[in-house]
C-alpha cells in the first residue's frame, strides 16, 4: 500500500504524522477509501475502520473517539498482521457511510465500527470494544457481525442528495399511513404485492 501524502490538507497531514507515523493508523478520506478498500482484492489484508467525529470537523475533541483512537493504536502495534486500522471522520466521511445500511444507537457521539474483508463490509454490534474484544471478532467476524453487506464506493453529490430524500420520503408519517392502509385492506392486489410491497 502506497501512500500518497500530497492529497491531504495540513489538518490531515497533522493527523497521519500523530496516528500513521508512530502507530499504523491511516486517516482514511475518500479517496483513499476507494482506492484502498473498494480497490482491494481477494487475498488483501483486511481494514478495520472505525468512524467518529474528530477536530477536522468541529472544534472539540471527543472522549468516545480519542479512546477509540487509542485502542486502534494498541491494536495497530500488537496486531499488525490482522489488519489495516483506519479512521474517517463522520462529517468529512458522509458519502462513505452513507453508502451503507447503517444502524447507530447513540447516533455520532459513539464510533461506527466496520470490518472490510473480500469486497465485504461486515457492521460491528454497537458496544464498547475492547481491543481483545476487537481481535476476537476479527477471528470469528462471519459469526459475530451486525449484519454485512458489499463493500460500495463513496457516493457522490447527486446519490447523496437522492439517498437523503429517500430516507427523508421514506420517514413521512402520512406515507407510513397510507402503507399500512394498503397493506390491511389491499395487500392481495397485483399493484400491492409487485410496486408497492417490494420497495418499501
Amino acid at each position: 500500500m502506497t501512500v500518497q501524502r500530497n492529497d491531504t490538507t495540513s489538518a490531515e497531514l497533522w493527523i497521519e504524522d500523530a496516528w500513521a507515523d508512530k502507530h499504523g493508523v491511516r486517516l482514511l478520506t475518500e479517496k483513499r477509501y476507494n482506492e484502498w478498500i473498494v480497490n482491494s482484492q481477494k487475498g488483501d489484508k483486511p481494514w478495520l475502520v472505525a468512524f467518529g467525529l474528530t477536530t477536522l470537523s468541529q472544534s472539540q475533541s471527543q472522549q468516545t473517539t480519542n479512546s477509540m483512537i487509542l485502542k486502534l493504536n494498541c491494536l495497530a502495534q500488537v496486531f499488525p498482521e490482522e489488519a489495516h486500522y483506519g479512521f474517517i471522520d463522520f462529517k468529512k466521511g458522509e458519502r462513505i457511510i452513507e453508502s451503507y445500511d447503517y444502524e447507530m444507537q447513540y447516533g455520532q457521539m459513539a464510533p461506527y465500527l466496520m470490518y472490510f474483508k473480500e469486497s465485504t463490509a461486515y457492521h460491528l454490534k454497537s458496544k464498547n470494544w475492547s481491543p481483545k474484544d476487537i481481535v476476537e471478532f476479527m477471528g470469528n467476524y462471519t459469526l459475530e457481525s451486525r449484519y454485512n453487506e458489499p463493500v460500495r464506493r463513496a457516493r457522490n453529490k447527486v446519490n447523496l442528495f437522492l439517498e437523503y430524500a429517500s430516507k427523508d420520503i421514506g420517514n413521512n408519517r402520512q406515507l407510513h399511513q397510507a402503507y399500512t392502509y394498503l397493506r390491511n385492506n389491499h395487500n392481495e392486489t397485483w399493484a400491492f404485492q409487485n410496486l408497492i410491497a417490494p420497495n418499501f
